[in-house]
This record gives structure tokens, sequence and C-alpha cells, in this order.
């Protein structure tokens, strides 16, 4: 085995410091985490007076390349259980989700907004367990998991929420779903590499431009 290289391990540390300190004093933000990814300091910053819109009320996520980076009914084998801190599946395989999705829901749930599940996934029991392991339940207000169109599911959440298409925000992976919602007046946004800070603060402005 190759020795460690300790001149890269160094210059990841010094990077990853000069990235936690970057946005110091700066009070137009009130959210500072730095993650470290392939190496590499990423700042996770929410500049939470502008991701604050009134009319909207709901914001929708779908569970599969969305808020976590597989297809739950093939790439992954349910029961899933937490191990080390962790969780896995059946086979001891770590089962994880895109990073910053915990912070995302946190924030979004302390700006007031209400948080809603849209999956078509058919592995609705797996998917459950899934956001009860990550502990993700105490954010999510509405669950629509099931196979189907997700304007059926839109129409179960507009129904038990009593809001409207045009007070709800929705972000899925697949550009067939964003065409449907879009449809019916739910502002939809397509995600490419999962749900990240950037992600939803763009797709509230978005919201915000389509709205006012």
């Amino acid at each position: 085995m190759a020795p460690p290289n300790i001149m890269s391990q160094q210059h990841s540390k010094h990077s990853t410091a000069k990235c936690l300190t970057r946005f110091k004093g700066d009070d137009l933000f009130n959210k500072e985490i730095a993650l470290k990814k392939r190496g590499q300091c990423v700042p996770i910053v929410a500049e939470t007076s502008r991701m604050k819109v009134d009319k909207l009320k709901i914001i929708v996520f779908d569970l599969d390349y969305t808020l976590w980076p597989f297809w739950i009914d093939t790439h992954v084998s349910p029961p899933f259980k937490k191990h080390n801190g962790g969780v896995v599946d059946t086979y001891g395989a770590a089962v994880k989700y895109y990073s910053e999705v915990p912070e995302v829901l946190k924030i979004l749930t302390e700006l007031g907004y209400e948080i809603g599940i849209a999956s078509r996934t058919s592995e609705i029991r797996a998917a459950n367990q899934l956001l009860d392991l990550f502990n993700w339940n105490k954010y999510i207000k509405y669950k629509q998991i099931f196979p189907g169109c997700k304007v059926t599911h839109f129409s179960n959440i507009k129904e038990q929420s009593k809001r409207e298409y045009d007070e709800m925000l929705f972000f899925d992976d697949e550009s067939r779903n964003i065409r449907d919602l879009n449809k019916v007046g739910v502002v939809s946004i397509l995600v490419k590499n999962g749900v990240t800070m950037h992600a939803v603060e763009q797709g509230i402005k978005n919201y915000a431009k389509q709205r006012t």
C-alpha cells in the first residue's frame, strides 16, 4: 500500500480552514457549514432572508436521485437498519443521502415552510423506513409515496393542506414530472445532482419571479 500523501492531507486541512472562515462576519448569512467532498471544502450557505417568500407555503421533494442517490426499488436491498452511526441495507451496504439534505430540510422548516414528499416508487415501506432512519419525519408534513402520476400526488397534497398549486414548489430529477406539474400550476425545478442548498435557493428565487 502506498504511503499517505502528507502534503495533500495538509493542503486539504488548510483549505478546509479557509473555507470555514470565508463567511465570518458577513451578516447576510446566518448559516455557516462546510463539508469536505473529494478533498475539497464546499460551503453550504443559506441566505435565509432571500429564501422566505410569503406566498410560498409548501415545498415538495421527490426521493430517488433527489434526496438520495439511488433508486430504492433496484439499487439497495431493504429492510434497512442503523449500524455504527449510519444506515445499512440487508447486506450491510451503506445507504446514504445527498449530504446537504438534512440542513436543507431543517432550514426550510425553520423558515416556516411545510415539507412534502411525492414519490412514485413501488417500495413504499422501504422509502418510509429510510425517512424514519434518516430522522427526516420530523420535518415532513405530507407524504405521497406510491406508483402513479405526480399530479395525483399533488392533488392529494392540495386536498390535505387546503392550499392551492400556486402556493407550492416542487423539486424532482425527472423531466416528465416537471412538465406534468408545471402544466397544473406548480412551479417545478429539475435537479440533476440531488438537492443542494444552492438548488433550493435558486428554486425559491425562480418561484418568486413567476409569482410576482
